[in-house]
């Protein structure tokens, strides 16, 4: 069958992976350039969806460290979660997803001619991120935010959290090293942001209310990323179907949840995982499978 994949994050790579492993022809649409995609995130990865990376020959050499100190107590404990950046997966998964013959088109807007139903794929899967969640559901900006910025200075830990008061209320800090410098998350209150991803040379007002440590390194991130924290209704449907043709959105095209802990990135790797299942199901029965799995394993609405 012929699979487009519209997005090349991590929801899209790992849809393709599954799909090419099937025998299925899988192009890749990306907008971006491919240089484009990176992240200064770090993702905590599930052991479930870490072993099916694993079987799909997905390089996982660069896994980072999973020993968190609270700074608040100090206490140390270890993650169960596999902790790898970003930018470090997502190369993975386009690399594992090109040895098995996926084609990948860059900066390729994606337009579906749904006037002639001989002219789609068998299907098309959506992966296209929470900028088109919005076709299908609807947000709700929860008051915070999270700003992710990098630094080639190294902290010296694995992951160290610290919860502090600001001016603008509760908030938390997290920095961890990577094999390229220390990466730092801030969860902090916002009256208004724009709901999409923004990139600022600024720093964030609040790290000056930090210990000096984390001020000096806080201060020499050269760009920050923000992003909205927020929640979103469940779709009424992952699945559409016309004739021969079948849709399926799956990761933050549906809008599933809020960017921190990777919650989000874990579910659109497991529905990819299960493309091939959730495709042979009726739409009640695909709707009902992404409410289970949204509501009782991820959680909705969780605090920082």
């Amino acid at each position: 069958m012929l699979v487009n994949i519209v997005g090349a994050g991590i929801s899209g790579p790992a849809a393709a992976i599954t799909m090419a492993d099937r025998g299925h022809d899988v192009t890749v649409y990306e907008q971006r350039k491919e240089s484009q995609l990176r992240s200064e995130g770090i993702l905590g990865i599930t052991q479930a969806n870490w072993d099916r990376l694993d079987r799909r020959y997905v390089n996982l050499s660069w896994e980072l460290g999973n020993s968190f100190t609270n700074a608040n107590t100090p206490q140390t404990y270890t993650s169960p979660l596999h902790y790898i950046t970003w930018t470090d997966l997502h190369l993975a998964l386009v690399e594992a997803a090109k040895d098995l013959g996926v084609h990948f088109e860059w900066e390729t807007p994606y337009t579906e001619r749904a006037d002639d139903d001989l002219l789609l794929p068998d299907i098309t899967v959506w992966a296209s991120g929470i900028g088109t969640a919005s076709t299908v559901t609807t947000s709700h900006y929860t008051g915070y935010a999270i700003i992710r910025g990098s630094t080639p200075q190294f902290a010296n830990t694995d992951w160290t959290a610290l919860h502090f008061d600001s001016e603008l209320g509760e908030s938390a800090f997290m920095v961890g090293d990577t094999h390229h410098g220390a990466s730092i998350t801030l969860f902090v209150p916002r009256d208004d942001i724009p709901m999409r991803t923004t990139y600022s040379h600024t720093p964030p007002e609040e790290i000056w209310d930090l210990p000096f440590t984390f001020q000096q390194l806080a201060d020499s991130v050269t760009e920050w990323q923000t992003s909205p924290m927020s929640d979103w209704d469940v779709p009424d449907t992952m699945v559409t179907r016309s004739k021969r043709h079948s849709v399926i959105r799956i990761g933050d095209a549906n809008g599933q949840l809020r960017p921190a802990t990777a919650m989000g990135a874990n579910l659109g790797m497991q529905e990819a995982f299960y493309l091939p299942g959730i495709l042979a199901y009726n739409t009640q029965e695909a709707e009902t499978l992404h409410i289970r799995r949204q509501w009782t394993q991820y959680g909705q609405r969780a605090g920082i």
